[in-house]
């Protein structure tokens, strides 16, 4: 799974790429796109290989540098892009993509930093996605795409059964089922 969330955002990164650079051929100016993210460990190596894997065959091939940097936690994320929108001193520039959650995202669609990516997929490629997540980007509720779903997860609870019985006997006062 992480494997495929990776390679969804070197396709958004590709997909940028070509709005800022046109889509015929090769490249008459090398075109730079950078990726923030908050990924770590695993996930960081492989989205590292990933990138090196693009820059060497496609990227070299259309004039394409996909340039990553992973900016520690979700949060840290989060302050360095807003800071970057709002120019503060010391701030970098603001990416050409980011991992973000929807709030994140809303507050930099409100700064009209967002590109619309609805034009740029087709309804099958649309199709492959869960609907909620797509409309989860649309803002202004007009068929617009600017969250571009990579990752979703779910939070799961588990109880120790053993632990379990107890409770239930102690708290809400049903026996101890047998074997406990």
């Amino acid at each position: 799974m992480a494997h495929r969330k990776v390679v969804l955002c070197l396709l958004g990164a590709t997909l940028v790429a070509s709005l800022f650079s046109g889509c015929s051929g090769k490249k008459s100016d090398p075109v730079t796109v950078t990726v923030w993210t908050y990924y770590n460990g695993d996930q960081l190596d492989t989205f590292k290989d990933l990138t090196e894997k693009f820059n060497d065959t496609v990227g070299k091939k259309d004039g394409i540098t996909v340039e990553t940097k992973s900016l520690g936690t979700a949060e840290d994320l989060e302050q360095n892009v807003l800071a970057a929108a709002d120019g503060e001193v010391g701030a970098s520039e603001v990416p050409n993509i980011f991992s973000a959650y929807s709030d994140t995202a809303y507050t930099m669609d409100q700064k009209d930093m967002l590109v619309d990516l609805s034009g740029y997929l087709t309804d099958k490629e649309k199709s492959e996605y869960v609907e909620e997540y797509l409309k989860e980007g649309d803002f202004s509720d007009d068929g617009s795409i600017k969250i571009f779903p990579v990752a979703k997860s779910t939070e799961l609870l588990f109880f120790n059964d053993t632990d379990w019985q107890r409770i239930q006997a102690e708290i809400f006062g049903y026996p101890v089922s047998a074997g406990s």
